[in-house]
C-alpha cells in the first residue's frame, strides 16, 4: 500500500518514501487522494525543487486542492489539502456564532 495514514479525527495521506522512487505518478497520487472520501490531507515525498514547480503547476488543474510547503532543504515536504465545500464552512461559522450567543 502506499498510503500511510495519521491519527483521527482528520485523516492524512502520507507516501511511503519506497514508492516514491523515479516511477512516483503524481496525477495517479492526486485523483487517489480526491476519491478518497476519508482523507482530507496528503504529504508527497521528498522532491526537487525542479519536480516541487512541476507538481504546483500540476495542481493548478485542482481547484479543489490546496498545496502549502513545509520543512526545510531536504526536509522540505507539499502537503495537499482538501478544500473545505462552502456550504460546510457556512454552516461551521453559523455553529460557532449561535455558540457564542448562547
Amino acid at each position: 500500500q502506499h498510503f500511510l495514514p495519521c491519527a483521527p479525527p482528520v485523516r492524512s495521506l502520507a507516501l511511503n518514501m519506497a514508492a516514491a522512487a523515479a516511477s512516483f505518478d503524481l496525477r495517479a497520487s492526486i485523483e487517489g487522494f480526491l476519491a478518497d472520501a476519508t482523507c482530507s490531507t496528503m504529504e508527497l515525498p521528498r522532491l526537487t525543487t525542479g519536480q516541487r514547480k512541476e507538481a504546483k503547476k500540476l495542481l493548478e488543474q485542482f481547484p479543489q486542492l490546496t498545496c502549502e510547503s513545509f520543512g526545510l532543504a531536504e526536509d522540505r515536504r507539499l502537503h495537499l489539502f482538501k478544500a473545505e465545500p462552502q456550504g460546510a464552512a457556512a454552516v461551521a461559522a453559523a455553529a460557532v456564532a449561535a455558540d457564542e450567543i448562547a
